[in-house]
């Protein structure tokens, strides 16, 4: 299954320095940036304490150089998979549709989302990571709304939106489907 497989991803060699990997092949998409954040910290799911508080706090040390560090770690792969993502939604949800990004962070999906024409909020439990998705969005009309709270503890209720998204956040949770 999904999990015995991202199991095995954990142990998979790093390619070499200098050598040109196909990750899409390699690691099969959209799981690039686990094989990669293992590789770079051994065994991060038991290094990193999962406590909501802490995580926010981490989040917002790093807020200013986060959208670095993804784009670095994941080679750039990141902004295909969100490419990618989009179009498949697209497929599924009409552009005005009202949307929410869970765990969204600095805000990349969030406004790729409203870019297209969805009405967008975003929902992290990192103020200082949705203030850098806010100055990023400041120039869209309609601008997506960034709420402070818990992808656990959704503060909306049932019906509230046609579409949730979920891009690099669902890492962070102790609580998975």
């Amino acid at each position: 299954g999904q999990d015995s497989n991202l199991h095995a991803l954990k142990r998979a060699p790093a390619p070499q320095a200098g050598v040109s990997t196909n990750f899409t092949t390699w690691a099969g998409i959209g799981t690039a940036n686990i094989l990669l954040f293992s590789n770079f910290v051994p065994r991060m799911e038991e290094i990193l304490d999962k406590n909501s508080k802490k995580i926010a706090g981490m989040f917002d040390s790093i807020a200013g150089k986060y959208d670095r560090m993804n784009h670095g770690m994941s080679l750039g792969v990141d902004r295909r998979w969100r490419r990618r993502f989009i179009r498949m939604l697209e497929k599924e949800v009409k552009p005005d549709a009202a949307v929410l990004d869970l765990a969204c962070g600095t805000g990349d999906l969030t406004k790729a989302l409203a870019e297209k024409g969805y009405a967008v909020t975003g929902l992290d439990i990192s103020a200082e990571m949705m203030e850098v998705g806010k100055a990023k969005c400041r120039d869209l009309e309609p601008r997506p709304a960034f709420v402070l709270g818990s992808a656990e503890q959704i503060p909306f209720a049932d019906g509230s939106f046609d579409a949730v998204t979920i891009a690099f956040g669902l890492r962070n949770f102790d609580h998975r489907p």
